[in-house]
């Protein structure tokens, strides 16, 4: 969720319970995930939501560990790991189409789910 460190975490828990993937998106800070990704991940490994897929996505400067880290964080979680997708600096046309590309990926994986799966 967009404002982790704000939302309170009864509404991050209820949207995850329906939820087909996590996707977890980050800056690098001090070579780890941002503290919001942190408490995310911290508050999805310890609800366990049934997500069948989960994706990291962060920018770093020169360094990072941060999808290691919410792998560890997330460790917990029986989800079909998709490969993180990192952006060094500002994202460029490639890094963006990219995006695009692991996004159509992870609709696909979603829509490929049988209807009678999706509450289950």
């Amino acid at each position: 969720h967009v404002e982790s460190l704000t939302e309170e975490t009864g509404s991050l828990i209820n949207e995850s319970v329906d939820a087909a993937a996590l996707v977890i998106a980050a800056p690098t800070v001090l070579v780890g995930p941002h503290p919001s990704a942190v408490y995310l991940a911290a508050v999805m490994n310890a609800m366990k939501p049934k997500v069948r897929y989960q994706l990291f996505m962060g920018s770093y400067g020169w360094s990072s560990k941060a999808a290691e880290t919410v792998e560890a964080l997330t460790g917990d979680l029986k989800a079909e790991r998709l490969e993180p997708l990192l952006v060094e600096g500002l994202p460029t046309e490639e890094d963006y189409d990219r995006i695009e590309a692991v996004a159509d990926e992870l609709a696909e994986k979603i829509k490929s789910i049988p209807a009678e799966e999706l509450l289950s």
